[in-house]
């Protein structure tokens, strides 16, 4: 910040990175003179007669930024929140973002936001960014907006003794500023949600909306008639995961299939990630030799139809297991145990 009018050069700067030194450089400026504003004042631009002015709450302002302004039902569609302080103030408290909105579900905000600054009208703001996700949950239009409690440092009367490091300064300067209770809140915002297509809508659909993949893998392929082969899939992209079920795979004659386990994997954020299923299946029939592709449907807000994605059919080796006869005791042989303890005891089998 230029203390006075005039010419400067911003000096290089260095830096050491892996043993080299990166260096930039110099920048020069100028700085002109502010009608009406005394040189060498210390003072930039018309700043500081705008802050006498203003309120602390018109210093502040909330903006909220969705990525559109319409989503289909049960569609997370990715949105900012940002929230803007002068750089004259000094907040001392805030709360998280309070929505308020019928139809509307927003994701949980966290407590730690990206803090950067941003230039607005020719003037420098503080600013809190959440990123967050806003889901309808009824079609309609709906207005939302959003509110947030804070706690500015206000100045409430002049210092009675000149500065210095007595106790009257600090006297001074705890009786000289008390916190200001603020409620800033946003403009209203127009939010439609529209409702998803009948035309085309797969039979096996089951609400997950977005952009996915799939992919399917068996463990192991070559078995007996009637064990059990582990199919693991995987449901990798972007959208409502919660509403990503476990893909269909056709119980054909001769194939049993159990209930799968799942487990979720966030990336970068709650809507982006992979989605993993365990599911067992058991092949009774000997003759077939193959798994039947795995199905999964999902509608793309961004085409506006919805996809099927097919795996390949995975090839199988099925053997015929015989059922093992029940083990007659011999009375020849002088080394068969008659029984299970005494196998046992016999140190040939564990218990």
């Amino acid at each position: 910040q230029a203390q006075k009018a005039g010419s400067y050069t911003i000096p290089a700067i260095t830096v050491t990175i892996d043993g080299r030194e990166h260096q930039t450089t110099p920048i020069s400026c100028t700085i002109t003179q502010i009608s009406g504003t005394p040189s060498g004042s210390g003072q930039m631009g018309s700043t500081p007669k705008q802050q006498s002015s203003r309120t602390a709450e018109q210093s502040t302002f909330i903006s909220f930024v969705p990525e559109k302004n319409q989503g289909y039902l049960s569609e997370a569609v990715r949105a900012k929140i940002k929230v803007y302080f002068h750089k004259g103030l000094t907040v001392n408290q805030i709360s998280l973002p309070q929505f308020r909105g019928d139809g509307l579900l927003l994701d949980k905000l966290s407590d730690k936001p990206l803090q950067t600054e941003e230039i607005v009208n020719n003037e420098a703001y503080s600013v809190l960014i959440w990123d967050t996700y806003i889901t309808g949950i009824k079609e309609g239009d709906y207005n939302l907006e959003f509110e947030v409690d804070a706690a500015l440092l206000i100045r409430s009367r002049q210092p009675t003794s000149p500065p210095g490091f007595g106790s009257s300064f600090f006297n001074d300067f705890f009786s000289d500023y008390s916190n200001k209770p603020i409620r800033i809140t946003s403009p209203e915002i127009s939010f439609q949600v529209l409702p998803l297509p009948e035309s085309g809508k797969p039979d096996g659909f089951t609400g997950a909306i977005g952009r996915f993949d799939l992919k399917v893998t068996a463990q192991p392929i070559s078995v007996e008639a009637g064990e059990p082969i582990t199919l693991t899939m995987s449901v990798v992209g972007t959208g409502n995961f919660d509403n990503v079920k476990a893909p269909i795979i056709s119980e054909l004659a001769g194939i049993k299939t159990y209930t799968p386990n799942e487990t979720y994997t966030p990336d970068q954020n709650p809507h982006q990630g992979e989605k993993r299923f365990e599911q067992a299946v058991i092949i009774a029939e000997p003759t077939l030799q193959q798994i039947p592709p795995i199905v999964f449907s999902f509608f793309d807000p961004e085409k506006g139809k919805y996809q099927t994605l097919f795996s390949d059919a995975i090839d199988i080796t099925v053997t015929s297991s015989p059922i093992a006869p029940e083990i007659a005791r011999d009375p020849k042989r002088t080394d068969q145990p008659t029984s299970v303890s005494h196998q046992a005891e016999a140190g040939q089998v564990d218990v």
